[in-house]
């Protein structure tokens, strides 16, 4: 069983957090209120939870998680919430730089590591939590995968998009893409530079077995 424990605090509890421990995002709000050990409820949104989630419904149609009630204010989005938490709930440990050259690097990084790392996570994540007659039969997301190719030492990062298939307990990766000979200092011989192209169609199939 998972038990999600909240700081104590003998005076009365303004903030009520709508979440789920599974969600990357959920897990960002909850680390900066443990951060700075600042009180609040915690109501899960789970099956087993349907008064809670119909509370989270009323405050946000939408039913994104996670949901911060403050008062009578509600706020939606992680990033949103943990700016707010610094600005009206400031705890020891700042959660954003004072200085704005600072903080606009930390939003950045907050984008990327939504958008193009976790967000492509969630929609697996996402697909196993609803019912079983609501999931997608062949668990197929797309995501991009970035790392240095290395071809004759010349090495070049390339960002690939590809096809992930989730069936039982398999993962089968896709892709395909380019590459172009004179990325990594191939050179073609005059004599063939008309029978040879100038790119190479390089293929991906790979499968991964869970335990």
């Amino acid at each position: 069983m998972l038990v999600v424990t909240q700081p104590e605090s003998e005076t009365s509890v303004s903030l009520i957090l709508y979440a789920h421990p599974f969600s990357s995002y959920c897990q960002k709000v909850l680390t900066a209120l443990y951060e700075n050990t600042t009180p609040f409820e915690f109501r899960m949104l789970s099956p087993d939870n349907p008064s809670a989630g119909a509370e989270f419904a009323s405050l946000w149609p939408i039913k994104r998680m996670p949901v911060l009630r403050d008062g009578e204010q509600t706020l939606i989005e992680a990033t949103v919430i943990i700016e707010h938490l610094d600005l009206c709930h400031r705890g020891p440990v700042r959660l954003l730089p004072e200085d704005r050259k600072q903080a606009l690097r930390v939003r950045f990084m907050d984008r990327v590591f939504d958008n193009y790392i976790m967000t492509p996570m969630q929609r697996i994540v996402g697909d196993h939590l609803r019912p079983p007659d609501a999931r997608d039969p062949h668990g197929v997301t797309e995501a991009r995968a970035k790392g240095e190719l290395d071809i004759h030492g010349q090495k070049q990062v390339r960002i690939i998009k590809s096809k992930i298939t989730v069936n039982g307990n398999q993962i089968s990766i896709e892709a395909q893409f380019l590459i172009p000979l004179s990325d990594h200092n191939i050179t073609i011989p005059k004599i063939v530079n008309q029978k040879i192209a100038t790119e190479i169609e390089v293929g991906v199939n790979a499968t991964l077995l869970r335990e």
